[in-house]
């Protein structure tokens, strides 16, 4: 999130199709441990990119696999229905940032306005 704030955004609404990091399985072979190290891995990478958006949506995939490209559909559908349940805290956000924005806005002119400015004599 933060080169997206570096780049300039006021605002970061992000959507994750990862899933919760619980054991679904035995770990049985060096295999499977090796497995599941990448998979904590991954999960604590993901969690530390997202943690300064303003906004995190994760629909819940169920079964799917996010990389499971013949249900995209399905997947769509997922990830709509989970934004539309977050559409209040998103236009919060909106208002809450026009309103800011504004804000500054007015601040920076006022700034400007009662600036004082250098001597030229000195």
């Amino acid at each position: 999130m933060r080169h997206a704030f570096e780049e300039g955004a006021d605002v970061v609404i992000a959507i994750t199709a990862d899933k919760d990091i619980y054991l679904t399985t035995e770990l049985l072979t060096a295999m499977d441990v090796y497995l599941r190290a990448g998979q904590i891995q991954s999960f604590h990478l993901k969690k530390y990119d997202l943690e300064g958006a303003d906004l995190v949506i994760r629909p819940d995939l169920g079964n799917i696999h996010w990389t499971d490209f013949s249900q995209y559909k399905r997947l769509i559908s997922l990830g709509e229905s989970a934004a539309l349940k977050r559409l209040p805290e998103i236009k919060r956000i909106s208002e809450t940032t026009v309103q800011r924005s504004f804000t500054d806005g007015i601040k920076r002119v006022i700034e400007r306005l009662f600036a004082t400015q250098p001597s030229q004599n000195g």
